[in-house]
Order: C-alpha cells, then structure tokens, then sequence
C-alpha cells in the first residue's frame, strides 16, 4: 500500500514538473514588449507572473529534491532574473521578492549558490 502510493506520488511530480510546472516557466519567459499596448492586457500579464514566481517558490519550499534537480537542470534561475531584463518595475519587485524567499528560507545551499553565482554575474552586466 505504501509502495503504492509512493509511486502515484512520484507520477504526479513527473507530471507536473514535466508538463504543466514547464509551461509555467515558459509563461513567464515572455516579455513584456510582446504585448499589445493594452493596459488590462499588461497588468493581467504581470500579476500572472506574480503568481507564476508564488508558485515557484511555493514548489521549491515543499517538494524537495526533485524540483531544486528541475531547477538546476532546466536553468530557471537564469529565466527568472532574465525577467530583470523586463520594463515593468513591478516585475523587477516580483523577482527580488522571489530572491528574497529563496535566500531567507534557506531552501536549498546549492540554489543559494547557484542563485548567488548569477547575480553576480547580472551584477556585471548592468
């Protein structure tokens, strides 16, 4: 019975990290620009990628190993802070929101690092 249910556990993240958890990520690597200039259009845009980095970080703070491996592997720390790219200030709000939850619930020493090790390097950039 535990068997089982472990292995349900197991299709339902491959699932969801593999299906629906990548259009998320995907979502969000839209910019801004690509938008009509309609304002209900943006603001909707924005706060569904407020709630696409709630997400995320929810992810990150429940399911463990398989999505810190899902991050690393499919590089979405590098998406989200291309998102710093974006003209919206309140997507630039979002995303230090974002790093802020990572760093302070100490999620994870290897996407602290990771997470360090780009910002430094964005540091760079501008």
């Amino acid at each position: 019975m535990e068997n089982d249910f472990n292995d349900n556990r197991t299709d339902f993240y491959d699932v969801f990290y593999n299906k629906i958890f990548k259009k998320f990520v995907d979502y969000i690597s839209i910019p801004l620009k690509s938008l009509k200039d309609d304002d209900e259009t943006r603001t909707e845009f924005i706060n569904s990628k407020q709630l696409t980095l709630d997400l995320i970080t929810h992810c990150i703070k429940l399911h463990g190993q398989r999505v810190r491996y899902w991050i690393i592997h499919n590089d979405l720390l590098s998406t989200i802070l291309d998102l710093l790219k974006d003209e919206s200030k309140v997507i630039h709000i979002f995303v230090i929101k974002f790093i802020k939850n990572i760093i302070l619930n100490n999620v994870s020493n290897i996407i602290c690092n990771v997470l360090l090790t780009y910002l430094q390097i964005y540091r760079m950039k501008f």
